[in-house]
This record gives C-alpha cells, sequence and structure tokens, in this order.
C-alpha cells in the first residue's frame, strides 16, 4: 500500500481532505487553502494534517509521480534509440547496396573518396546512436607521464604526419 492512499483509522472526511492538498501543485499546497475549500478552521486543518503525516505522504506521493515520470521518459529514449537504430541499419545497407552496385557496374567510377566519405559517415552515425561525439575539436596529451621512448615515437609519428617533430 502506498503511504499516501488512506491510512487505517483516518476518517473518509479527513482522507478527501488530503486528497485536495495532494492535487494542489507541489511548491503551492497550503494548509490555508484546504481548511477554506473544506469549510473547516486552520488549527482545525493543521491538527488533521500532523495526526495523518500528510507532510510524508505528500513527499511519497509527489516522489512516485517524479518516478513514473522518469522511467516514462527513459522509455521513451529507449524506443527512440531503438528507432533511431534501426533507420541506420536500413541506411547503411543502402548505402553498402549502392556500393556494390558501383564496384560491379564497369561504367561506374568508385572513386577512393567516396569510399573514404562513406567510412567517415559510416563512423559518425555510429558514434551518434552511442552517444558520442563525432568531431575532435581539441586534443590534450600529459606529455609529463610519457617515458623518453615514448616521446620519441610521438615525435617520430608528428614528423610523418607532417605536424613538425
Amino acid at each position: 500500500m502506498a503511504l499516501y492512499n488512506r491510512k487505517p483509522g483516518e476518517s473518509a472526511r479527513d482522507f478527501e481532505r488530503f486528497q485536495t492538498y495532494l492535487r494542489m501543485t507541489p511548491g503551492s499546497r497550503e494548509l490555508k487553502s484546504v481548511a477554506e475549500a473544506h469549510g473547516i478552521s486552520y488549527s482545525r486543518i493543521m491538527t488533521v494534517s500532523a495526526n495523518n503525516s500528510w507532510k510524508d505522504r505528500t513527499a511519497a506521493y509527489d516522489g512516485d509521480k517524479a518516478k513514473s515520470f522518469t522511467d516514462a521518459q527513459m522509455a521513451h529514449q529507449a524506443d527512440l534509440g531503438k528507432e533511431h537504430a534501426e533507420m541506420w541499419g536500413k541506411v547503411r545497407q543502402l548505402a553498402m547496396r549502392e556500393i556494390l552496385r558501383r564496384i560491379e557496374d564497369p561504367k561506374s567510377v568508385l572513386t577512393e573518396r567516396a569510399l573514404l566519405d562513406y567510412a567517415k559517415e559510416s563512423f559518425k552515425g555510429e558514434q551518434i546512436l552511442a552517444g558520442k561525439p563525432t568531431e575532435i575539436t581539441g586534443t590534450a596529451l600529459d606529455t609529463q607521464a610519457m617515458s623518453t621512448e615514448e616521446k620519441r615515437a610521438l615525435r617520430s609519428l608528428l614528423a610523418k604526419a607532417g605536424a613538425g617533430g
């Protein structure tokens, strides 16, 4: 039984008052408004609220409501992820068919550049589906932790790549 359901020993009238309080927007719930809505004194509604743990029950209700909302959002995101993965799979299949068609067609010219572009776009799609970046905008390399041999190998690779040495 959820904490915000009717408590054993709680009168139907007091539970109805609690429901009025519960339906108010979190952050704007006021006992004074409940007292006015039910035609009773503020001191009486304070007693009813305290005796029936309205604060704790309302917190439990709000927590369950937020969890349900979060669960629904996560389920929706999972569904979208599956949909996007299926769509990307179809796009890849179409691209592969086109590449194979162009390879087999003697009149078609399939350049190395076109193959590289396909590979690049394929990589981007995979990264997007995995929630990873598709572009490297900057790198940081801690050379302090590198051995002399590792630094020498790095200089050699950079020189070969034309980045200096």
